[in-house]
């Protein structure tokens, strides 16, 4: 069977494929095709955003500007600094 070329690629998926290449969409196909998946902002994967919020924090920016940078609420960065200084026991 012949490989999938950028050429066969039509809307979202094309445009995929230009900016991560053919090879990558090949996998994605042959991996998780047939398959809807919902891909987060950087800014919602939580630990993700909890470590920048404490890079930030370290480096002394203000509340403000760590929600600025990071593309979040300053309710959302004084919750991530909160529960970095006081973490849940489970």
């Amino acid at each position: 069977m012949a490989k999938i070329e950028l050429d066969d690629l039509e809307g979202d998926l094309r445009e995929i494929g230009e900016r991560i290449g053919i090879e990558a969409v090949r996998v994605l196909i042959t991996e998780f095709g047939g398959g809807f998946y919902y891909i987060p902002l950087a800014r919602k994967i939580t630990k993700y955003r909890r470590r920048m919020v404490e890079e930030l924090y370290k480096q002394g920016k203000s509340i403000q500007k760590i929600a600025t940078l990071v593309g979040c609420s300053v309710n959302t960065v004084r919750r991530d600094l909160q529960e970095m200084q006081n973490p849940r026991r489970i």
